[in-house]
């Protein structure tokens, strides 16, 4: 059985929870005019929800996936406000109606995939296989997709057959495992199977052969296609297939559910750097993904944006997009997130915030991280996502 932790029942709780309360009275809420469009700048002087339009917003509940190991890792879910109101112990966590798939770290640095009932007992677990991070549950379908890491020996050679260079903390080969809620095996994806597929997407971009394999094959997204997109499309956007944001690569792929073989890809504009992260289809049937258009402050500090861009699958048309006016206002150059809420508003989660906007981009709701990196700034958050009332009451 796995204890869940609500505020009080540990004293390292108890202790952040004092600091959430202090970090709310020292800074309150600050609601900005409503013709500005940016979200706050994060920074040191802001924690907390900062600005809410209730009429406008989705209102549920919030589940955050910090990224932070000078801390006990774990997902926090929290209410509109930023009231704390469950820590789960784990690594990566998602919640359903049927029950909550959690990411959980094993020995020698190995992360497994664990399946929990609404009662948070442990349902089943698997250890065989090595979760790299992340999950991703499609509840209409019944089924879990994690990216996992291919076994050392499996690509060692392709490495030295392609430049001699084997480091052991870039290069990567990634794969992708999905299960039933019951917990066996649906899918097994390996990149390793389809490499001149992933080389000919790949080439532009010009990595050395320090970078390009890992740069191919580092996923971070997998959605599952739940319903048909277009009349006549009976081989790419239909039910069962995969569509997958790959990392370091910039791309994305649609991936059969038979064969594992790329049906569809696409690369953003020329002129955005490396990393894509968190893909899925809007209830209209187009593509959303989250372009951290990587940039670090010491190297380009006139350049911290980052983007969300929704496309058409078939004419692969930009018909939704959006981007802060301010530098560093909506930026991050790793992990970030957009999900698109039953209201049709985007929830976005970059660096240590995240915030709700409307398709006519206005901010609705916005959040920065109170607890503290170091250097006095919000502490990094991976993702934040939104349930509604109806799943977090399964679990109260």
């Amino acid at each position: 059985m796995i204890f869940r932790q609500r505020p009080g029942r540990h004293v390292v709780y108890a202790v952040a929870l004092i600091l959430l309360a202090t970090c709310a009275v020292v800074v309150k809420s600050r609601y900005f005019p409503r013709e500005i469009r940016d979200p706050q700048i994060p920074s040191a002087g802001l924690g907390g929800v900062t600005y809410w339009n209730k009429e406008k917003s989705f209102d549920g509940v919030n589940l955050v996936i910090p990224y932070n190991r000078r801390q006990a890792l774990g997902c926090d879910v929290m209410d509109m406000k930023g009231k704390l109101l469950l820590h789960l112990p784990s690594n990566f966590c998602g919640f359903s109606t049927s029950g909550i798939a959690t990411i959980y770290e094993g020995t020698r640095d190995r992360y497994y995939l664990r399946w929990l009932k609404p009662d948070f007992k442990i349902a089943w677990q698997h250890t065989s296989d090595s979760v790299h991070h992340d999950l991703f549950i499609n509840e209409s379908r019944g089924e879990i997709f994690v990216p996992v890491e291919q076994p050392r020996e499996t690509y060692k050679k392709y490495l030295l057959e392609n430049g001699g260079c084997v480091f052991p903390d870039k290069n990567i080969f990634q794969g992708i495992h999905g299960y039933d809620l019951n917990g066996k095996k649906i899918f097994q994806w390996r990149s390793t199977d389809h490499l001149d597929e992933l080389m000919t997407l790949n080439e532009e971009l010009g990595f050395d052969c320090h970078q390009r394999y890992a740069s191919i094959s580092k996923i971070n997204g997998v959605f599952v296609i739940d319903r048909p997109l277009r009349s006549g499309d009976d081989r790419i956007f239909i039910p069962g297939n995969l569509l997958v944001s790959l990392d370091l690569c910039a791309c994305l792929v649609v991936l059969d559910r038979g064969t594992g073989n790329i049906l569809w890809s696409y690369k953003p504009a020329p002129g955005y750097h490396s990393h894509i992260h968190n893909v899925s289809l809007t209830r209209e049937g187009e593509v959303m993904f989250f372009q951290n258009n990587f940039s670090e402050p010491y190297q380009d500090p006139g350049d911290l944006f980052s983007d969300v861009f929704i496309i058409d699958p078939y004419s692969k048309k930009v018909t939704w997009h959006y981007r802060a006016k301010r530098n560093g206002a909506f930026f991050t150059g790793w992990g970030g997130s957009a999900q698109q809420l039953p209201n049709g508003n985007i929830l976005v989660t970059h660096k240590g915030a995240a915030f709700e906007i409307t398709r006519k981009k206005e901010i609705v709701w916005e959040w920065i991280n109170p607890l503290r990196a170091p250097d006095g700034q919000p502490d990094d958050v991976y993702r934040v996502t939104r349930m509604p009332h109806s799943t977090w009451d399964l679990y109260k």
